[in-house]
C-alpha cells in the first residue's frame, strides 16, 4: 500500500500495486474517488519532490510507485507517477507549473509506447516555446525501477541525455501512419495529423508544426488546417450565436481574473471584487481572491489544490501555464474590466429571462434558472415574489 499524499503533505488516498503481472487485470489499484482525491489531478510522489526543490529543473513522469520509490533510491529523487498509463492533461499542468522540462517514461511495453503516444495528443495543447517534454523508450520488459536497479544512476541519467524531443516523436509517429512513397499515403499522413496539428493553440509552434507537415507530406497543409476550420463552423441560429459568444467573453474574462491574481496576489484587494455578489453564480471568483487574501504568498498550485469544482479547477489550470505576463497596472486594468463584464453579463442575464417570462417564451431549464437567480436575492420585490408563485405554477 501506498499512501498518496496531495501538495500539502496530506494523505488522501491509497494506491496498491499487484504483486505480480497478470493479464486483463489493471497494475494498480487506487482508492475510490472523493471529494478531495480525483485521481486525474494527482501526481504520487509530487509532494516529496518540493520538499526537496520547490522548483526542480526537471521531472520524470514515470507509470508506477515502484519506479518513483526505485528511482529515489538510486538518488534521482525528482520522479512522479501517473499511477498507470492514463496520464492526464490536468496532471500535465500540474507538473508545467513547477518545471518546464519533463522526461517520460514509461515501461518498455506496448501499453507504455501507447501511453507516450497519448501523452502527447494530450500535451499538443499547452505546448509553449519555453515547454521542453522527452521520451526515454525502454526495452520491451523493462521498466524505470528494473532498469535503474540493473545499470545504476548514471547510465539511466544518459537515457535522459539521449531522450527523444516532443516534436521528433510526434513527427516520427505521423510518418509512420502510412506509405509516403505514394499520393495516396502522403494524403492519409495529412489526415492523420490535421486534427492533432489543430489541437496546438500556441501560433507561433502551430505554424511551425504546420510548415514540417507539409515538408513531409509534400503539400500546402496550411490550406487542409484552413479548410479544417471552415467546414467546423456551422450556421448557427441567431439566439445560439449570442449565447456562445456571451459564454465564451465570460470564460475569457474569468480566465483573465486568475492569470492576474496569480501573478499579482496582492490585487485581491481590488474593490471591484464587490460588483460579484454573494447570490451570484460567479461568487467563485471572490472564493479564489478570499483564499489569496487568507495567504498573499500562497504558492498557485497550492490555491489549485483547494478548488473543488473541476470546471473552475482547469480554468485556474489554464491560468497557470498562461503565456501572457502582466504589469502590475495591466493586472489591475483586466482585474477590473473583467468583473465588470460579468456582473453586466449576470444582470443583464436576469432581465432577458424576465422579457422571455412576459413573452411566455421561457424553456423548463430558463424557468430553473430565473427562479434560483431571484430566489437567492437576500430580499426579493413584490413582484419577484408573485413571479416565483407564477413560476412554480407553470
Amino acid at each position: 500500500m501506498f499512501p498518496i499524499r496531495n501538495i500539502k503533505g496530506e494523505c488522501i488516498a491509497f494506491g496498491g500495486r499487484l504483486l505480480s503481472d497478470k493479464k486483463d487485470q489493471a497494475k494498480y489499484l487506487n482508492s475510490p474517488e472523493t471529494k478531495t482525491y480525483k485521481k486525474k489531478y494527482e501526481l504520487y510522489g509530487l509532494y516529496e519532490i518540493r520538499e526537496i526543490n520547490k522548483r526542480p529543473e526537471s521531472i520524470f513522469l514515470v507509470e508506477g510507485y515502484m519506479d518513483v520509490i526505485g528511482l529515489f533510491q538510486h538518488g534521482i529523487k525528482n520522479a512522479v507517477a501517473s499511477s498507470g498509463t492514463a496520464f492526464t492533461q490536468e496532471q500535465l499542468r500540474k507538473i508545467l507549473s513547477y518545471t518546464n522540462t519533463i522526461y517520460i517514461v514509461f515501461d518498455g511495453d506496448e501499453a507504455g509506447y501507447k501511453a507516450s503516444w497519448r501523452a502527447v495528443e494530450n500535451a499538443l495543447p499547452l505546448l509553449r516555446e519555453d515547454t521542453r517534454i522527452s521520451f526515454i523508450f525502454l526495452e520491451p520488459d523493462e521498466d524505470p525501477d528494473s532498469y535503474v536497479s540493473s545499470n545504476g544512476k548514471d547510465a539511466f541519467l544518459n537515457l535522459a541525455k539521449e531522450a527523444k524531443s516532443f516534436s521528433d516523436f510526434f513527427f516520427d509517429y505521423v510518418k509512420d501512419q502510412d506509405d509516403l512513397t505514394t499520393l495516396e499515403g502522403r494524403s492519409m499522413v495529412a489526415k492523420f495529423a490535421l486534427p492533432l496539428v489543430n489541437k496546438i493553440s500556441n501560433d507561433t509552434l502551430k505554424e511551425a508544426y504546420i510548415n514540417e507537415v507539409s515538408k513531409i507530406c509534400d503539400l500546402d497543409f496550411s490550406k487542409l488546417i484552413q479548410g479544417e476550420s471552415k467546414s467546423k463552423k456551422v450556421s448557427p441560429t441567431k439566439k445560439e450565436e449570442v449565447k456562445e459568444s456571451t459564454n465564451t467573453v465570460l470564460r475569457k474574462s474569468v480566465l483573465g481574473i486568475f492569470t492576474a491574481l496569480i501573478q499579482h496576489p496582492k490585487l485581491s484587494s481590488i474593490n471591484e471584487f464587490s460588483l460579484i455578489t454573494h447570490d451570484s453564480k460567479f461568487n467563485f471568483i471572490n472564493d479564489i481572491k478570499n483564499l489569496y487574501q487568507d495567504s498573499p504568498d500562497s504558492n498557485p498550485s497550492i490555491i489549485f489544490e483547494k478548488i473543488e469544482s473541476e470546471r473552475i479547477k482547469n480554468i485556474f489550470g489554464e491560468a497557470l501555464v498562461s503565456e501572457v505576463k502582466l504589469s502590475e497596472e495591466d493586472a489591475t486594468s483586466m482585474i477590473k474590466d473583467c468583473l465588470k463584464i460579468i456582473s453586466q453579463t449576470n444582470s443583464e442575464r436576469e432581465e432577458i429571462l424576465k422579457e422571455k417570462y412576459n413573452m411566455q417564451e421561457l424553456t423548463s431549464a430558463e424557468k430553473r434558472e430565473l427562479q434560483q437567480i431571484i430566489l437567492k436575492k437576500d430580499k426579493m420585490s413584490q413582484d419577484e415574489e408573485a413571479l416565483i408563485k407564477n413560476l412554480s405554477s407553470i
